[in-house]
């Protein structure tokens, strides 16, 4: 849908509502947003198991890629870090270990 939206010079992505796994990265388009029906009721729950820090070692990967992309965005919905069960302990502090 978002190839499609570009590829038609730009528009609004609806996604739905509910919890959405990105199991692959997702490539932001330009002039391309992407909108939940809200932030709390759409989730994409990334699942990406793979390195997402240079400290690991492997290559990098993140969920959301946009590389040169120009007016684009997400709106009302949540990201979140599902590919493991547990959450880190400051949510206010992004370098805070994790249990």
């Amino acid at each position: 849908a978002l190839d499609r939206a570009a590829a038609a010079g730009g528009g609004v992505v609806l996604l739905a509502a509910g919890t959405h796994d990105l199991v692959r990265p997702v490539e932001l388009r330009s002039g391309v947003v992407l909108r939940g029906a809200d932030r709390h009721g759409t989730v994409l729950a990334v699942r990406i198991r793979a390195p997402f820090f240079r400290a690991s070692g492997g290559p990098q990967v993140s969920a959301l890629v946009g590389r040169g992309v120009r007016r684009a965005g997400l709106e009302d919905l949540t990201v979140r870090y599902a590919g493991v069960d547990f959450e880190p302990r400051d949510f206010a502090d992004p370098s805070a270990p994790w249990d």
